[in-house]
């Protein structure tokens, strides 16, 4: 979509784009994450050995670190699709290189302290924060967002979502069938 713009630059549009979209994946991550933080209690509970407190306990934990992980990938999620967006395909790919890299170290770290089984969680999450500290500069030097103005008209949000639809139904979808077994197994266990 933002190729388009590119083509013709329209670099409001472009910019208008990036912030509808961002904003709109924003949102969804973080009432998504939300909905599984508020319920990471009752989901450890119901989900995992209830005779072994300290599991429960444990997994409520890493449901809610992994929460707010959700929440915090969508903006490397986001930058990755920019770059993929602005054909910076040395860029694209070192995000989720960069990604894998930093949260190995990181698991050996936080293993290396004795944080166990909390540590690939914790691994995920200081990725996550610090890794757009990295590449929102370096996307900033691809497109420098502040230089144009920001003209978010209806319009615009329309054909955004008319242009996402298919994906989200895609995604959606995926995201159904791949974790269905899981669910069935785990509801008839």
């Amino acid at each position: 979509f933002i190729v388009t713009f590119l083509v013709k630059k329209e670099f409001e549009k472009i910019k208008s784009t990036i912030i509808i979209l961002s904003l709109f994946r924003l949102l969804f991550a973080a009432i998504i994450g939300t909905v599984f933080f508020l319920l990471s209690d009752y989901l450890a509970l119901n989900y995992f050995i209830k005779e072994d407190n300290e599991l429960v306990q444990v997994a409520s934990m890493l449901m809610k670190i992994m929460s707010v992980f959700l929440v915090l990938s969508t903006v490397l999620k986001i930058l990755r699709n920019l770059f993929e967006a602005f054909q910076k395909v040395y860029l694209f790919a070192l995000v989720d290189f960069s990604k894998n890299i930093f949260v190995l170290v990181m698991v050996f770290v936080f293993l290396k302290f004795g944080l166990g089984i909390k540590a690939p969680a914790l691994a995920y999450l200081t990725t996550m924060v610090i890794l757009p500290f990295i590449f929102i500069p370096l996307f900033l030097k691809t497109f420098n967002i502040s230089k144009f103005e920001t003209k978010i008209s209806k319009n615009l949000i329309k054909e955004s979502f008319l242009f996402g639809l298919p994906f989200i139904i895609v995604s959606v979808s995926s995201i159904i069938l791949g974790q269905i077994d899981t669910l069935i197994l785990t509801y008839f266990r």
